[in-house]
């Protein structure tokens, strides 16, 4: 099998905001950079996709509550996580934030402004306003930081999907892929960047791109890496748009309280709160896009979710009861909201939009420390492939911020690493074997590959996203073991081309699934984005991380468990 050889100092695997910001700061540090990524350059990945009309990007310099700063910050992260994020990594996030958002404003990047005022808003979790809003969400980011990387020499593999890290003597030495015609390509690297993105994709339907399928976490667990906080999975409500994804119906739309109805006009969220419950405690609480299990406010997903199997939900904003014009930031977003899903063929001003249960963004990833390194010598992450900033709960605004500045720390600390291993190329090994059989014979066809994916998604999004037991965990657990069960014992027939691409990506969602589901499974209680229907209460005997790694050879997941240094105060012990 013919197959191309790359050699290079670091590798970074990702074309989103984390991945150029780390080959970027790699370059600036004098390594020789190799870009990959599955789609095109600045173009994949969920930074760039315009999921929603404005993105936030969290910076606490007091702009707009001059008692805000980075301590604050990093008590409201602390605070969301319940327990179940890094302290370290928290403070590198808050205390770096300022210093981010103002070089990617050296570099070109605006926000959105009201009469010349920067639109700041309290975003999901936290307690002050200190979310900047961007608009056409990280797009502008791509944009400068293209720009940047324009001034440094690197090299780029454009629609090439990333099969397996190379592991030589416990040592992340490069990667495998396949090109845009299946064909090998085998890339030694000193030192790797994974910063693929998260694993959307697993859920139907979604807030992402067709690309994010939890490659990131695959790679870095069949390699041997570390997950943790891998239950706790980002859900929400999104707007049906007619022949498009579903977009994101951000937090401060509940401001203008509509009207949750069903397709003959009835309210609907009435029949899943408890009796004599106040409808108005859950639009109160309203303040976060994401499913959270830790106010009244779950009633509206969990409420969605459970009508939603027999009928269509749709929300009213015709009868919305709140005015825009009383909060001049509202306003603005109301306005630049009503334009832009306009522009999508959403009327919200005059018709009820249906709204959706969709999947959204992983809280966990692969384990890092201050450094980004993973436990895997030469294997860095940042964005959202690495796990450890977020817990149970994350702050909006706070995954554009951890893509710069991990994405930074990753690709500096790479260089350093690659600067000081030895210079040999990676022959792949076993890992070389494995991908190049499944590459080559994968004994399917596309057809059959979108049937196996369609159902692990239906199974995940039926019986995981938002609410779920252990009756449906248990069927999760069963519809990836039959779906592996089929791949094992497939014949060695000629596959369609785009077959192996299509394979791989379903081995990276079945890898996903599997952590998502052992954690939840073990977690045998309610926290933040993790809910349990037979567990509803949060209990401080569960303030516990749970860690996910592979046993090796396809024997399954190894999960335990671990106390994080911290309290819900965001105060070190």
């Amino acid at each position: 099998m013919k197959m191309r050889k790359y050699a290079t100092d670091v590798l970074v695997i990702g074309f989103g905001g984390a991945g150029l910001r780390a080959a970027l700061e790699a370059a600036r540090s004098g390594a020789k950079v190799l870009l990959i990524g599955k789609g095109g350059f600045a173009e994949g990945g969920a930074t760039g996709y315009g999921a929603n009309e404005v993105a936030g990007f969290n910076v606490g310099d007091g702009i707009a509550d001059a008692n805000d700063n980075p301590q604050e910050h990093y008590r409201d992260i602390m605070d969301a996580a319940q327990g179940m994020a890094n302290p370290a990594l928290a403070r590198i996030l808050a205390e770096q934030a300022p210093a981010a958002y103002e070089e990617l404003q050296s570099w070109g990047l605006t926000c959105l402004k009201n009469n010349g005022v920067p639109v700041v808003v309290q975003g999901c979790f936290a307690s002050r306003p200190r979310m900047h809003m961007i608009p056409d969400h990280g797009k502008p980011i791509l944009s400068a930081l293209r720009s940047q990387l324009s001034e440094h020499g690197y090299g780029m593999l454009e629609r090439h999907l990333v099969t397996d890290l190379l592991i030589e003597d416990g040592v992340c030495g490069g990667a495998l892929a396949i090109d845009p015609q299946e064909q090998p390509v085998l890339v030694s690297a000193r030192a790797v960047v994974l910063a693929a993105g998260g694993g959307g994709q697993l859920f139907a339907p979604n807030l992402y791109p067709m690309d994010i399928t939890g490659d990131g976490y695959a790679l870095a667990y069949r390699a041997g890496a570390t997950l943790l906080n891998m239950e706790f999975m980002q859900a929400g409500l999104g707007v049906a748009v007619p022949g498009q994804r579903p977009r994101l119906l951000n937090a401060w739309m509940w401001r203008m309280r509509p009207a949750m109805v069903d397709r003959q006009g009835r309210e609907v969220l009435g029949r899943y709160v408890p009796p004599g419950f106040d409808l108005e405690r859950c639009y109160a609480a309203k303040t976060h896009f994401p499913f959270s299990s830790v106010d009244a406010s779950r009633y509206i997903e969990i409420a969605v979710r459970k009508a939603s199997t027999n009928d269509r939900i749709f929300l009213d904003f015709s009868r919305r009861k709140a005015d825009a014009s009383v909060d001049p930031g509202l306003q603005a977003l109301w306005q630049t909201g009503v334009e832009w899903y306009a522009r999508h063929g959403v009327d919200l001003l005059h018709r009820p939009v249906e709204v959706v249960c969709v999947g959204h963004a992983v809280n966990g990833g692969v384990q890092i420390d201050e450094g980004g390194q993973t436990d895997v010598p030469g294997l860095f992450a940042a964005g959202e492939s690495a796990g450890g900033p977020h817990g149970a709960d994350r702050l909006g605004g706070n995954m554009l911020l951890a893509c710069q500045v991990f994405g930074r720390i990753a690709g500096r600390s790479a260089a350093r690493f690659a600067s000081d291993a030895p210079a040999k190329r990676a022959t792949g090994g076993e890992a070389l074997v494995r991908s190049t059989r499944l590459a080559g014979n994968p004994g399917f066809r596309c057809e059959r590959i979108a049937q196996l994916r369609a159902g692990l998604q239906e199974a995940v999004s039926g019986n995981y996203l938002i609410v779920k037991d252990q009756r449906a965990l248990d069927h999760c657990e069963s519809v990836i073991g039959s779906i592996d069960a089929e791949i094992a014992e497939r014949g060695k027939e000629a596959s369609d081309p785009g077959a192996s691409w299509a394979l791989f990506e379903l081995r990276s969602l079945l890898d996903i699934s599997r952590c998502m589901v052992a954690a939840a499974g073990t977690r045998r209680e309610s926290r933040g984005a993790h809910f349990r229907e037979d567990f509803p209460e949060c209990s401080p005997d569960w303030e516990r991380v749970i860690t996910c790694r592979s046993k090796g050879d396809g024997q399954g997941t190894m999960l335990s468990m671990k106390r994080l240094v911290g309290n819900r105060k965001g105060v070190a012990k």
